[in-house]
C-alpha cells in the first residue's frame, strides 16, 4: 500500500468523522421521548390532610415500553382496538392492584382504602407508541375538632421497577409538624426537572404529625379542577415525539420517505456511536495495544452493527412474549456487566505477554552466566548469553495485527448491550404492523453506530503507523519514542481496556445487587 493512498484513506477518514461530528452538534438527539428513558413507571402520590378527611392524588406515569406491554393486558380480544368496556376493565382490576400496595396509617391504625374517580390515559409517545397514565384518589374520614394526628404513608407499587418516586404534602391549613416536601416540581408527572434526569428522586413513604385546620376536603369535581395541576415548573423536561422513534411512525410509506428514514436511521446511529460512553475508548485503547490493520477495522464495525442489530432483536422478544418472566431492563445491567468481564478480559490478553516477557527478561538478566557448550567438533569455549544479547522470547512481528479472537469479542462487548431508542422503534413497527421497515431501521442504525467506530480505528491504525515510521531521538535503550510506541502504548491500552471493563462490571452489578 502506498504511501500516498495511505495519505488520501486517511484523509477521507478524518473528513467524515468530522462530517460526522457536525452532524451531531446539528442532528435531533437520540434521546427517548420519555424524559427517564422508554423503560420506567413513575409514580406520584400528594398527601393532604384537611378538618374532616385525608386524602392522596396518586398517578402512574408509564414510559413506552411497559406501556406497551399494558396495552397488550387492555386489549384482552387482541384485535388491535381498545374498546370501552376494555379500557373500564383494565381500569377496575389495576386501581385495585395499586390500591392494596398503598398503606395509610392514622394514629397507629392502617386504614382501608378504595379509588375514587380513576382515569385511563394514553398519551402519544416515541415511534407511535403511547404512554400511559393511571391517576385516582383514595380518602380516610376523620373526626371534626380531632387533636393532634399521626400520619404514616408508604407506596409498596412497583418496587421492582426504574422510574422517579415522589410522595409530598400538598396545599391546606393543616398545622404540619415534620420536615415533609410540599413542593412538586413534576407537577403530577406531567414533566420532569431536566436537573434531576441523571438521578431521579426516589421517595416512597412519609411519616408526620399533623393538626387538622378549618378547612374541609373539597368535592373530587373541585380538586380534579384547582390549579394544582396546572402549569409547568420552569427547568422541567416534557415528555417529546421525534427521534429515531418518529422514522417509523409517518402517516404514509413511500418509496422516497424509505430512503430518507434509511439515512436517518444511519445518521442516528453515527451521532449515537460520538456521544459519550459509546466504545470510542476501547476501540481506541485496542488498536493502539496492537498492531491492527484496516481490513480489522471494518471488521470490527461489522461486528458491533451485528451484535447491536442482534440484542435488539433479542431484548424485543423478551419484551413480547418473555416480560412474564423477566423485565428487559433487568437484561441490561447483566449485559453491561458481561460487556465489562469481556472488556478485562481483552486488556489481560494484551498483557500478559508483555508482563511474561518482561519478566523472563529480567529473570535473564539476573542469570547471565558463562557456560561451555559442547561442539560435534570436540572443542569447548565459552558462550556468553550477555555478550550478544539474543532473546529467547518469540517477538511479534512488525506487520502481525491484532488476534482475530479478541478483535470479535471487543466487537462483541461494543454493540452487546443494544440502545433502547431501537427496542422502541422495534415496538413500534410491531404495532403499526410496519416490521419490514422497522428492521430496516434498526440495521441502518446499527450500519451507522458501526462505521463511525470503524472510522476511529482506521484513525489509530494509520496513526500508530504514522509514529512508527518517524526518526526518533536515540537516547538511552528503553526510554526513546519508538520504544514508547512500541512498549508503552500497548502496556497502556491493556491497562485502560481492564479498568474500564472492571469499572463497568462492577457498576452494573451494584445495580442489580
Amino acid at each position: 500500500m502506498s504511501r500516498r493512498w495511505e495519505r488520501a484513506a486517511l484523509g477521507a477518514v478524518i473528513v467524515g468523522l468530522v462530517g460526522a461530528m457536525a452532524l451531531a452538534l446539528a442532528a435531533p438527539r437520540t434521546a427517548a421521548a420519555h424524559p427517564l428513558g422508554n423503560f420506567t413507571v413513575n409514580t406520584y402520590s400528594r398527601i393532604e390532610p384537611y378538618a374532616d378527611a385525608v386524602r392522596v392524588r396518586y398517578v402512574v406515569d408509564m414510559a413506552e415500553i411497559p406501556a406497551f406491554q399494558e396495552r397488550q393486558r387492555i386489549d384482552r380480544d387482541g384485535d388491535g382496538t381498545l374498546t370501552e368496556a376494555e379500557r373500564d376493565a383494565y381500569l377496575d382490576g389495576q386501581t385495585s392492584e395499586l390500591v392494596a400496595g398503598l398503606e395509610l396509617v392514622l394514629d397507629g391504625r392502617r386504614v382501608e382504602l378504595a379509588a375514587i374517580a380513576p382515569t385511563l390515559e394514553l398519551l402519544p409517545g416515541q415511534g407511535g407508541l403511547e404512554t400511559l397514565r393511571v391517576a385516582f384518589w383514595v380518602e380516610a374520614n376523620l373526626d371534626r375538632g380531632a387533636g393532634a394526628v399521626e400520619l404514616a404513608y408508604r407506596d409498596g407499587n412497583y418496587a421492582d421497577r426504574l422510574g422517579w418516586r415522589e410522595v409530598i404534602v400538598g396545599p391546606g391549613d393543616s398545622a404540619i409538624d415534620g420536615d415533609v416536601a410540599t413542593d412538586d416540581p413534576t407537577n403530577e408527572l406531567r414533566s420532569y426537572p431536566a436537573d434531576r434526569l441523571e438521578s431521579p428522586r426516589v421517595v416512597r413513604g412519609l411519616a408526620f404529625a399533623f393538626t387538622p385546620g378549618l378547612a374541609t376536603a373539597p368535592p373530587i369535581e373541585v380538586a380534579l379542577a384547582s390549579p394544582a395541576s396546572g402549569a409547568v415548573s420552569e427547568g422541567a423536561v416534557e415528555q417529546r415525539a421525534g427521534g429515531l422513534g418518529g422514522l417509523i411512525a409517518p402517516e404514509r410509506v413511500t418509496a422516497p420517505l424509505v430512503v430518507l428514514s434509511l439515512l436517518g436511521a444511519a445518521a442516528f446511529g453515527a451521532v449515537h456511536a460520538l456521544e459519550p460512553g459509546h466504545g470510542k475508548t476501547l476501540v481506541a485503547a485496542y488498536f493502539v495495544g496492537t498492531r491492527g490493520t484496516a481490513l480489522q477495522a471494518v471488521l470490527l464495525g461489522l461486528i458491533v452493527a451485528a451484535t447491536h442489530t442482534v440484542g435488539v432483536f433479542a431484548i424485543g422478544v423478551v419484551t413480547l412474549v418473555g416480560s412474564r418472566y423477566v423485565l428487559p431492563e433487568e437484561l441490561y445491567p447483566w449485559l453491561s456487566a458481561a460487556s465489562g468481564l469481556v472488556l478485562a478480559a481483552i486488556g489481560i490478553t494484551l498483557l500478559r505477554p508483555r508482563l511474561i516477557r518482561a519478566l523472563r527478561r529480567r529473570l535473564g538478566d539476573r542469570g547471565e552466566h558463562s557456560h561451555d557448550h559442547a561442539h560435534e567438533h570436540g572443542r569447548h569455549h565459552d558462550h556468553d548469553h550477555g555478550a550478544h544479547g539474543h532473546s529467547h522470547v518469540p517477538q511479534r512481528g512488525p506487520t502481525e495485527g491484532p488476534p482475530w479472537r479478541g478483535l470479535i469479542a471487543l466487537g462483541l462487548a461494543d454493540g452487546l448491550v443494544p440502545t433502547p431508542s431501537t427496542l422502541v422503534v422495534l415496538l413500534a413497527a410491531v404495532s403499526l404492523d410496519r416490521v419490514v421497515l422497522g428492521l430496516g431501521l434498526i440495521a441502518a442504525f446499527s450500519a451507522g453506530f458501526g462505521a463511525v467506530l470503524t472510522g476511529l480505528a482506521l484513525v489509530f491504525v494509520y496513526a500508530r503507523r504514522w509514529f512508527g515510521r518517524l526518526r526518533w531521538e536515540r537516547g538511552r535503550p528503553g526510554l526513546g519514542g519508538r520504544a514508547l510506541v512500541e512498549q508503552g502504548l500497548p502496556v497502556l491500552a491493556g491497562l485502560v481496556l481492564v479498568g474500564v471493563g472492571l469499572s463497568l462490571s462492577a457498576r452494573s452489578l451494584v445495580d442489580v445487587l
